[in-house]
């Protein structure tokens, strides 16, 4: 949970409503302004006009980085740079919902009280086009008796191209110019409809003072009462949201209430630590964390939620370490704590219903459940604990050896024990002996974690050497010395589907170890991991996810890379205990800490990842903004500052920037900070890139430009670097990104060769838009202007620059689409062309060069070597599964890459690409090959 108060109005005005852009951009509405934020602290955001906002009342955020916002009695639309007032009479409070590009707004309730539903649709820089939502222009005649036209609204909300609508006493979905009804006789009860929201899934829910209804996708509808009263906040201020995994949000009497995709409901308990109170306004956003706004309270946000449950002392249980963390047959919730072993038998639902747990005066480390049900624990000293699950009874067994906490089941049923002399085995666990046998192998040495590989073979991890079992004997060979890895003694072992072993030391550090059959081994750090000391506990659970947990919260290795957790994103505390991460049966996840613990709900997928944005938000050199058109400045300005976001509410602390300033900076620089000041700036042109890096969730957006010369310039720009600033820009303006020097203002006193430059490039976008060059499907240039770019580049370069062409062909595309259909086809390409614009480096060109084969063009001064990196890099992106559907696609490729020698043509260039390539599929694809 992250509060958002004190903070310049933001913190402690009554918050009335919550949007998020499409660049991600998170604002409040309050009754003193409108704030934005992008990550960190609320600023104030206003129309830039002589009168600031005040009482805003309803925002909407739209594609392109649209923001439709209500001030007062005044609709204000920021379109590009600048707001524009909307001439829209309005009445009473608005409602905005979403259609595409389009802005829908509910101005009182509707035609028949007197308001109405309009469509509002952005033009850039040109006043929107504004009109009836239902019109015989768009949609045709109207149906008479059209309830959207003869009918009090009273709410709004929609997905993709469906609108839906609170009617009089019914609810109205309108799609592809019909609307439908549905009433009683469908069976959605007669009731003012208050509060509207769409699930993923396509489900509607509608809320009225006192009941809820769902309509799903096929029709079928179901309706309840929602607990408890509403009585303490008038009925226009009543919201509804709906989360990923369709859990609502909606008010209750003074708390919020939650009601979970099983159809139960229950209160916000975490707010009563919170000033427990009613909720005004509540938003979820790209990254699915929750938003709430309690009034004159301030703003909080539920990173995590739903995925996310935390249990410490405030919910009934024991303070302090917890250990470890079981689920037994029954389904009671078993607690390795400081304070002993707790049993909570009535543990549904995440809650403990008030129940006394049984305790058990065992301080375990450890805990393990065998196949008749019970309950093993391993204790800190000499002795092994056995509690019966149908009695309840617990049985000692004496060890002859300290135990380490180290326990594992084989297929046999058998149970192997970690102590700090060896290895023992209890053959027949559910009839023990009355003490623990002696060590059958590695006598004398301290045994800390025991795991079985893939092939049935126990891995024993010691504090000097990883030892693995000969087959079918209780011999251990040994495989590796620790000391070699660098991160002293061995703590934790964890074994992945694909049998690598990976190994977390007392000193920090995690290393990839892969044994091959025939005996040798190497060893790797993970480079994308965002911080590897103080690793805790190793884990992969059924799904194949790797769990790291430390004393900095949890990452997890999926297909799609590593992410990171910790108390911002709704873990209970950072510091993971040893050994304390387990799963349940139903592919949970929980997690022991120093205070309390934590359970990861999300059983089959990890919360999205939204896309990065990095945004150049304000470019000065002096007093002079040089962010119009044309970019230009003053003579006698020296001092430039350039200011960048990248919106994230995601570890939004560990964001980085890397930008360079072309002719000034040899290296680009890596950076915290959102901002590069430039002082005494003697250049007369200013071509600046920057780049947003998110080294904990290993990802990176495309980078963000800006161009500029000083005015009376008209030299025109030479050399590769000039022309690359000028050709990026191209590229991203044709795919559609917002850039300002398309802005159709002209500044005054600027001579006639800048006049005639900015004309010069006005021709060339709309000759980019007639010429087509950015392939629909995947974003990237098409084949046709891929070959003009590197003609021009080939013609360019100079004796001391490097040009490469990386030629990628998907394997077995054929396949992919015989086995998952054409759609499946197209997805995987798509995917490919995000993947390569975000993770292509500033000055790369990408494209299209046709059916399943891409192209990549390295124009910048660069080593052979940097450019070889960068193409297994992204290589390496772009075979991470693919998911689709309900199906994960692997889905491979080939690179060819080849260097610019001396009499090359464009196409011999993207010839020997070629042959590299399909060199590269004869030797068995998945790789890339450098032509000779």
């Amino acid at each position: 949970m992250r509060l958002f108060d004190g903070q310049a109005g933001a913190g402690s005005a009554s918050v009335n409503a919550f949007a998020q852009d499409s660049n991600g951009f998170f604002y409040a509405g309050t009754e003193t302004g409108l704030y934005v934020s992008s990550g960190g602290e609320f600023t104030r955001a206003d129309s830039g006009s002589e009168t600031p906002f005040s009482h805003v009342t309803a925002l909407a955020g739209g594609a392109d980085g649209n923001l439709l916002v209500q001030a007062g009695q005044t609709l204000w639309l920021r379109s590009g740079l600048s707001f524009r007032k909307v001439p829209l009479q309005i009445q009473g409070n608005p409602q905005f919902s979403l259609s595409g590009k389009d802005f829908i707004v509910l101005a009182g309730e509707g035609p028949a009280q007197g308001g109405g539903l309009w469509r509002i649709h952005p033009e850039g820089e040109k006043p929107p086009v504004t009109e009836r939502f239902v019109d015989e222009r768009k949609d045709g005649p109207v149906p008479p008796g059209d309830p959207l036209t003869t009918q009090p609204l009273h709410a709004l909300a929609s997905a993709g191209d469906m609108l839906w609508a609170a009617c009089g006493s019914a609810l109205c979905r309108h799609k592809d110019g019909a609307t439908t009804r549905f009433g009683t006789h469908e069976g959605v009860p007669a009731d003012t409809w208050l509060a509207l929201a769409v699930a993923p899934d396509g489900t509607l829910f509608a809320r009225s003072a006192d009941r809820l209804v769902q309509i799903h996708a096929d029709n079928e509808i179901n309706a309840e009462t929602i607990p408890g009263t509403f009585s303490t906040s008038p009925a226009s201020r009543i919201f509804l949201v709906a989360t990923r995994n369709g859990t609502i949000l909606t008010q209750g009497e003074n708390t919020l209430l939650i009601r979970t995709p099983a159809g139960q409901w229950k209160p916000a308990e975490f707010l009563s630590k919170y000033n427990n109170s009613q909720i005004s306004a509540a938003f979820v956003d790209r990254e699915e964390g929750v938003w709430l706004a309690r009034p004159e309270q301030g703003i909080m946000r539920l990173a995590g939620f739903p995925s996310w449950e935390s249990y410490g002392s405030d919910r009934g249980f024991p303070s302090g370490r917890i250990s470890a963390v079981r689920r037994d047959s029954s389904g009671a919730l078993w607690l390795a704590t400081s304070k002993g072993l707790f049993r909570y038998n009535a543990f549904r639902n995440n809650e403990t219903a008030g129940e006394k747990p049984e305790h058990y005066d065992i301080d375990a480390r450890s805990l393990l459940r065998t196949g008749d049900g019970a309950i093993w624990a391993a204790g800190k000293g000499s002795a092994l604990f056995r509690i019966d699950p149908g009695t309840g009874k617990s049985v000692s067994l004496p060890s002859q050896a300290p135990l380490t906490g180290a326990l594992a089941l084989d297929s046999g049923g058998r149970l192997w024990i970690g102590t700090a002399q060896g290895i023992v085995r209890l053959d027949e666990p559910l009839h023990p002996t009355a003490r623990l046998p002696k060590a059958i192998a590695l006598n004398d040495r301290r045994v800390n974690d025991l795991q079985f590989d893939q092939f049935g073979r126990l891995l024993a991890l010691t504090d000097n050497v990883l030892f693995r079992q000969k087959s079918g004997e209780d011999y251990f060979e040994p495989k590796l010395n620790l000391p070699d890895l660098g991160i002293g003694e061995g703590r934790s072992v964890a074994v992945t589907m694909t049998n690598d072993v990976w190994i977390a030391g007392v000193r920090g550090g995690l290393r990839k170890i892969e044994i091959s059959e025939n005996g040798t081994l190497s060893a790797s750090s993970p480079d994308d991991l965002h911080d590897t000391d103080e690793i805790t506990s190793l884990f992969r659970d059924s799904r194949g996810w790797l769990w790291a947990g430390s004393t900095k919260g949890l990452d997890v290795l999926t297909s799609g890379g590593w992410r990171h957790f910790d108390v911002a994103s709704g873990l209970i505390s950072n510091q993971i205990s040893y050994g304390a991460i387990s799963e349940d049966d139903d592919g949970s996840m929980w997690f022991g800490t120093d205070n309390g613990f934590s359970r990861f709900t999300g059983a089959y997928a990890l919360p999205p990842l939204p896309e990065l944005h990095t945004c150049i938000i304000s470019a000065y050199l002096g007093s002079a903004d040089i962010r119009g058109i044309p970019e230009v400045w003053p003579e006698n300005e020296r001092d430039l500052n350039i200011r960048f976001a990248s919106p994230t509410f995601l570890d939004n602390e560990y964001i980085r920037y890397k930008y360079i300033l072309y002719g000034i900076d040899k290296e680009p620089h890596t950076v915290n900070s959102s901002e590069a000041k430039y002082l005494n700036f003697d250049k007369n042109k200013i071509s600046f890139d920057v780049q947003a890096i998110d080294p904990v969730n290993n990802r990176v957006s495309s980078p963000a430009h800006l161009v500029a010369h000083p005015a009376g310039n008209t030299g025109r720009s030479s050399g590769l670097l000039s022309w690359l600033s000028i050709g990026s820009i191209i590229v991203f303006i044709a795919a559609g990104a917002t850039y300002r020097w398309y802005i159709s203002v002209r500044k005054k006193n600027i001579d006639k060769a800048v006049r005639d430059r900015t004309r010069v490039m006005e021709e060339v976008q709309t000759q980019l838009r007639q010429q087509s060059r950015i392939d629909s499907l995947t974003g990237l240039l098409n084949r046709r202007t891929i070959f003009d770019e590197l003609s021009y580049l080939v013609s360019a370069l100079s004796p001391n620059e490097i040009l490469a062409v990386a030629l990628i062909d998907i394997d077995h595309f054929k396949l992919i689409n015989d086995t998952y259909g054409h759609q499946a086809g197209d997805f995987v390409l798509e995917q490919y062309g995000l993947r390569l614009r975000q993770t292509s480096s500033a000055g790369v060109i990408t494209g299209r060069y046709g059916g399943e084969e891409l192209i990549v063009v390295f124009p910048v001064v660069r080593t052979m070597e940097d450019i070889i990196e960068e193409t297994n890099a992204i290589h390496r992106i772009l075979c991470l599964p693919i998911k689709f559907d309900s199906n994960t696609i692997i889905a491979t490729s080939s690179i060819g890459l080849a260097f610019l020698s001396p009499g090359d043509t464009p196409a011999s260039l993207v010839g020997r690409a070629d042959r590299a390539l399909y060199k590269g599929k004869r030797a068995g694809r998945n790789r890339v090959v450098v032509s000779d």
